[in-house]
């Protein structure tokens, strides 16, 4: 690999290939870089039409590289002035200035109005998002360590006052030695001298990310940490601010949800056709599992610990969606696990025969419907609470709720 090489203070300009580098050690780019699309092919982690993200090894380490490639004339334009990848380089730099944990750049690189973007792989560590939903939501010494880590990370990002236009907990990693929260994504992060109300509370809405698991108690312990309330009244005042923009905000992707949950095309549910030919949709839980084994439905012990319930494809169709639309919400409620269509008049939706929520939470059915109320429920869902066997306040009904 030939390569022309200037030196910097910290990062080195360095030409392989007509792509422009400014890295921290040229040695990096060995021995991926000459092939880097045959590697992006087979080391593939995500990718849209616009944008890629592939792992390589390099000097016994891993990183990851962001490939931006935009397609349309403008955003070529703006790309070969001022390319994203180095604007997301330039942002993670400036929050290791201030001491606010984020990976580690190792360099960026520009071709014409394509760039990319390296860096080191946060060792030991898992997508907080992830682990929140698999892991601390359901052990509650790891749900108040990570509880009590976030609110740390929160006081200090906040209190920087560094602007993060998509704040949320998929943008997070978490050390699993430590506990200890780093920002992965640093695009669009702007050091502000201050902090406008619509910023603060845009990067607060993070917290409504533990919706479905957290408490009022929780939620205000969270804001009082993370010094964003000076009491419990002005944190629960900002927790259902909180609650009502979330729901507002679920209302207008609904119309694209639900369109996602019957094509099966997110991670939300998989739809496929049977070896029988019939239609089959498996829900995922939260952190995109599969929440029941499809070849389940043919065991003998099926019957022992699920519940089959008939119905024709528009009754299937209807209760599938509302369960859905619920879970969006984080309402917690007797949800159907798998829908099978045999016919148009012959549907089953599948349901566990106990229900178990998996999570800790200590709610009261005072904030359960306060929760419901944000979330647009106008009814009057008291005959239709029912307490799980783990101890979580649940629909238990959810006919013509929406």
């Amino acid at each position: 690999m030939q390569m022309d090489v200037r030196t910097t203070k910290k990062f080195q300009s360095v030409t392989v290939n007509n792509w422009e580098w400014s890295i921290s050690d040229p040695a990096i780019l060995e021995p991926w870089f000459d092939s880097w699309k045959e590697v992006a092919r087979k080391n593939m982690v995500k990718s849209n039409r616009v944008r890629a993200v592939f792992k390589v090894e390099s000097g016994g380490k891993t990183y990851y590289v962001k490939f931006n490639h935009p397609l349309s004339l403008a955003s070529r334009i703006h790309s070969s002035i001022i390319p994203k990848s180095k604007s997301e380089f330039l942002s993670a730099l400036q929050l290791k200035e201030h001491g606010i944990p984020s990976i580690e750049i190792c360099g960026w690189a520009r071709k014409g109005h394509e760039s990319m973007l390296i860096t080191r792989e946060l060792e030991n560590s898992v997508n907080a998002r992830n682990y929140w939903f698999s892991e601390a939501s359901t052990r509650a010494e790891l749900k108040e360590k990570f509880l009590d880590s976030f609110s740390e990370f929160l006081r200090k990002i906040m209190s920087s006052c560094f602007f993060h236009p998509d704040f949320h907990l998929g943008n997070l990693m978490l050390g699993k030695d430590d506990m200890k929260f780093s920002l992965v994504d640093p695009y669009g992060v702007e050091k502000k001298s201050r902090l406008t109300d619509a910023q603060v509370f845009k990067m607060i809405r993070i917290i409504g990310s533990f919706r479905g698991e957290i408490n009022d108690r929780e939620a205000g312990e969270i804001l009082l940490k993370a010094r964003l309330a000076k009491d419990f009244s002005a944190a629960d005042e900002i927790w259902y601010d909180v609650l009502k923009a979330e729901a507002d905000e679920m209302e207008k992707l609904w119309a694209k949800r639900k369109e996602q949950v019957l094509a099966g095309k997110a991670s939300y549910c998989r739809v496929f056709q049977s070896a029988l030919g019939q239609g089959m949709s498996i829900r995922n839980s939260m952190d995109g599992r599969a929440m029941i084994d499809n070849r389940i439905l043919m065991d003998e012990n099926f019957e022992k610990r699920y519940q089959s319930v008939r119905l024709t494809e528009a009754e299937a169709r209807e209760l599938w969606l509302i369960s859905f639309h619920l879970q969006f919400h984080r309402i917690t409620h007797k949800m159907p696990l798998a829908w099978i269509k045999i016919n148009e008049a012959e549907n089953i939706l599948v349901y566990p025969k106990t229900v178990i929520i998996n999570t800790i939470k200590t709610e009261t059915v005072g904030e359960f419907l306060k929760r419901c109320r944000a979330a647009g429920i106008k009814k009057d869902i008291s005959p239709r609470l029912a307490e799980s066997e783990d101890g979580r306040i649940y629909l238990s009904d959810i006919r013509d709720l929406l």
